[in-house]
């Protein structure tokens, strides 16, 4: 099972926060997700499922930390974000839907250069507000009800890791 290390929030590999994403997790149980996420030690990891009654720029997604699923993390769906953009992304400017099992998110991403594992200034989510180097969020919504997400900063793509076994389902 294929899986992506990205730092969100910076544009510096080892820097920012680290979460892992795997892109391809249609076959894997919530039990086997949190085994996973327990292993690999990430505050966060997100697991990306085809949507089947979308289109290719909407996924199914969940997101585990230690102790089990959450309703809602922001740094995993702009990693996850990147992620996609880095694989499926042919256009500079891209949207993505990742449907949580509560509600669907909406993501935009822009390439600001080439995009590959370890290359540093990979992807600037949304657009800056203020000074150079600073970071702004914003959504719609109030925190339990947001909808879509508009992020100032970047985000590095670290590595590109395969697990070879899966925990017991």
């Amino acid at each position: 099972m294929r899986y992506h290390h990205v730092d969100v929030f910076t544009d510096r590999p080892f820097h920012g926060n680290s979460l892992a994403v795997f892109p391809d997790a249609d076959s894997l149980t919530g039990t086997q997700m949190l085994a996973i996420t327990r292993e690999l030690r990430h505050f966060e990891s997100v697991f990306l499922m085809g949507d089947g009654t979308s289109g290719p720029r909407t996924r199914r997604a969940r997101v585990f930390d230690l102790t089990g699923e959450l309703d809602f993390a922001g740094h995993p769906l702009i990693g996850a974000a990147a992620v996609l953009h880095a694989l499926h992304g042919a256009a500079d400017h891209e949207a993505w839907t990742l449907r949580l099992p509560a509600r669907p998110v909406e993501v935009t991403t822009d390439r600001r250069g080439r995009i590959g594992a370890g290359e540093p200034g990979l992807l600037r989510q949304g657009r800056f507000t203020g000074r150079t180097g600073e970071m702004t969020v914003s959504a719609d919504g109030d925190g339990r009800n947001i909808r879509s997400v508009r992020v100032g900063g970047g985000v590095a793509l670290v590595a590109e890791g395969r697990l070879h076994e899966l925990p017991p389902a």
